[in-house]
């Protein structure tokens, strides 16, 4: 596992966006973007040329033309640049491959359906005893099932929790976080975003961060489609 990467780190953190977010964030600490409130861009075509990692080179490149911070996060090009982060996780067994996944799944469907089918029983034996109040029962049956998505469709592997979990290695980076500074110099910043979250960073210090938080939707009521 190469704790340097922090791009892999953040992979191992969040998957694809949480990479991605991290990634944005680093570029436009080192002036390699420009944003705005609602907007973000690459608009030194030069850029490309100061980074090395494919990642980079893939924002870079979709933000040539200005787009919103949303558009860069979902950005199928982008996402496919993340790839490399997927392999690396799944052949050091800290995130599950296809085979697991598949393996994971059966398991999941069979524990469904054991669930779901004795919530059934219960349920038709409550009802031909003339007992109405199920509703109990149907609330069980969702909580029971939410558990078991939950136990086995994990984003990370066992082991991968393990190494996730130890961040003794980065202590001492969250614990100066204050004193880090924006420009990107040290990459300590990035490092410390890919561990901890871009919450970790000095909002002082980085008030970009706002905006490539996770912001709801915003909704025009009364308005119907166009």
């Amino acid at each position: 596992m190469d704790y340097s990467d922090p791009y892999l780190l953040a992979y191992l953190r969040g998957g694809e966006k949480e990479t991605i977010r991290v990634a944005a964030l680093s570029l436009a600490d080192r002036g390699l973007l420009q944003t705005t409130p609602d907007r973000v861009s690459a608009p030194d075509k030069n850029a490309m040329g100061l980074v090395r990692r494919p990642l980079e080179s893939a924002i870079l490149e979709r933000l040539q033309v200005v787009g919103d911070v949303r558009s860069v996060l979902n950005s199928p090009f982008i996402k496919a640049a993340c790839k490399e982060y997927k392999d690396k996780l799944q052949q050091l067994r800290l995130i599950p491959d296809d085979k697991a996944y598949a393996a994971r799944l059966n398991r999941l469907l069979i524990a469904l359906t054991l669930l779901l089918g004795v919530a059934a029983i219960k349920i038709l034996v409550a009802l031909s005893r003339g007992h109405h109040n199920i509703m109990f029962l149907i609330l069980l049956a969702a909580f029971a099932s939410y558990t078991a998505v939950k136990i086995y469709n994990p984003f990370r592997t066992a082991l991968g929790d393990i190494v996730f979990a130890d961040k003794t290695l980065f202590s001492s980076l969250k614990t100066r976080s204050s004193m880090i500074r924006p420009g990107g110099a040290t990459g300590e910043a990035a490092l410390l975003m890919a561990v901890f979250g871009v919450g970790a960073l000095p909002m002082g210090n980085f008030p970009i961060i706002h905006q490539f938080e996770d912001k709801p939707k915003s909704t025009s009521p009364g308005c119907g489609g166009s």
